[in-house]
């Protein structure tokens, strides 16, 4: 879950739902109740803890955690979407194929029914109108930082609606992303005035929009999950790994600090990635953005330009496989999505067959 939230058109809840912890991962959720939070504010703590399935979503947000530390700076996922998007885009367009494939097949033949298929093509085309929209401008104030987190928590437990391409939507995916590689830096600060608000809104909108699914769910469970379906399907227009994809940098920020300060020292020593998704340079008072392609030589104590720049990739078609693409990466990317679909579907079958 934590990985597929990192990539943009790929939602965690579609890994909830193809690993069989759907169900109990809304039921987690609404157990943080008024009657939890009741107990706390009368310090029940027994009574409070005995109310949450902890294992449960320890081991979960411990996984989720490790994954997006781990996919963000160890392996950054991020980066290999730009310098290999057919394989990252593949191995996510197979593992949604293969979450469909089983769905269907685990829903009884006698329980569908012929307009099901309303729900299928309404849910599609939600789920492609979301992730086609067109990014806009947003600002930066905390009151957006809190819708923005309220807002991409509900898709990212929502199969088929990718949290973080809401953020792309909402553009502050790149903002959020660079906000979480500066904990820990000399800009730990400014990342927690951004980070604190996003987190308190995403607590909320999970809290309330995992009730309303679970609602549905239990009312009109079938309906539900063809509509969820139709999400997945949208989802594959984004994902298609043999699409051109166009590369644009976009400047977020400039400031001025001493040239003495540790992150001109710092910058003046790193060349710049080309494939990072967030980067800061140094731009010379007499060069423009545009060709400061590499970090500025700065002498003496001055005043220096930093620009906090952004890189979007955008397929701009066709679709099919062309010459500006790795038909082979993608093919590979599908196969492997698929052969992961499969494997968890085993791990399924063997975890719930009876003990011998």
């Amino acid at each position: 879950m934590g990985a597929a939230d990192i990539v943009p058109g790929v939602s965690g809840g579609t890994m909830a739902l193809i690993t069989g912890i759907y169900a109990p991962l809304l039921a987690a959720i609404k157990s943080f109740n008024l009657a939890f939070a009741q107990d706390l504010v009368k310090l029940r703590w027994a009574d409070a803890f005995r109310r949450i399935d902890w294992v449960f979503l320890g081991l979960l947000g411990t996984g989720i955690a490790s994954a997006i530390a781990f996919f963000t700076k160890g392996f950054p996922l991020p980066r290999y979407m730009m310098s290999h998007p057919e394989l990252v885009y593949g191995v996510f367009f197979g593992l949604i194929v293969g979450s469909i494939a089983i769905i269907l097949l685990g829903m009884p033949r006698h329980e569908r029914k012929w307009w099901h298929i309303l729900f299928v093509l309404g849910g599609a085309a939600f789920g492609g109108l979301v992730v086609t929209t067109v990014p806009a401008d947003t600002p930066d104030d905390v009151w957006f930082l809190f819708l923005s987190g309220s807002v991409a928590i509900c898709a990212m437990i929502l199969p088929g609606i990718s949290g973080s391409y809401i953020l792309l939507v909402l553009k502050k995916y790149e903002f959020i992303l660079s906000k979480i590689g500066d904990l820990g830096g000399p800009f730990t600060m400014d990342a927690l005035a951004a980070l604190i608000p996003f987190g308190l809104g995403a607590a909320l909108g999970l809290a309330l929009f995992a009730r309303f699914l679970s609602w549905l769910l239990q009312r009109a469970h079938h309906p539900t999950m063809m509509t969820l379906i139709g999400f997945l399907i949208g989802s594959l227009v984004v994902l298609w790994p043999w699409q051109e994809r166009v590369i644009t940098e976009t400047v977020e920020e400039t400031f001025t600090v001493s040239s003495q300060d540790p992150l001109v020292l710092e910058l003046q020593e790193q060349a710049i990635d080309p494939f990072a998704m967030t980067f800061r340079r140094i731009v010379s008072q007499t060069e423009s953005a545009t060709d400061a392609a590499l970090q500025t030589h700065v002498e003496g104590d001055s005043d220096v330009l930093i620009e906090e720049v952004s890189r979007k990739m955008t397929a701009s078609g066709p679709f099919w496989p062309s010459n500006n693409t790795r038909p082979w990466q993608g093919l590979g990317g599908i196969l492997a999505g698929l052969a992961l679909t499969t494997l968890i579907q085993v791990l399924r079958a063997e975890q719930s067959e009876p003990a011998s």
